[in-house]
C-alpha cells in the first residue's frame, strides 16, 4: 500500500501556503491558469488579480486579452526555458 504525501507547505486543505509560493505584488495572478474571481486552485486564501506566484502558469484561454497577453506569453516562455 502506498502512502499519499501532501505538497511540501501545503496546509489541511491540501493547497500552498503564500509563503512558500513567493506570492507577491505583480500583474500576473489574473492572467493565471489556476486564478479564478479572487481564488487560486492551488494557493490558499483569497487571491489578489494584481500579485503573482512562482507557480503562476499563463491561462491557455486569457479572461483579459488586452495589450499584456503577448508579456505573458513570453514571460512563460523565457520560464520554461523556450
Amino acid at each position: 500500500m502506498s502512502t499519499i504525501r501532501p505538497l511540501t507547505g501545503a496546509t489541511f486543505s491540501g493547497k500552498l501556503n503564500k509563503s512558500d509560493v513567493n506570492y507577491r505584488y505583480s500583474e500576473n495572478c489574473k492572467n493565471c491558469d489556476y486564478y479564478l474571481n479572487g481564488a487560486c486552485r492551488i494557493v490558499e486564501g483569497s487571491i489578489a488579480p494584481e500579485f503573482v506566484c512562482d507557480k503562476w502558469v499563463v491561462n491557455s484561454q486569457p479572461k483579459d486579452k488586452g495589450v499584456f497577453a503577448d508579456f505573458y506569453i513570453d514571460e512563460y516562455k523565457k520560464a520554461k526555458g523556450k
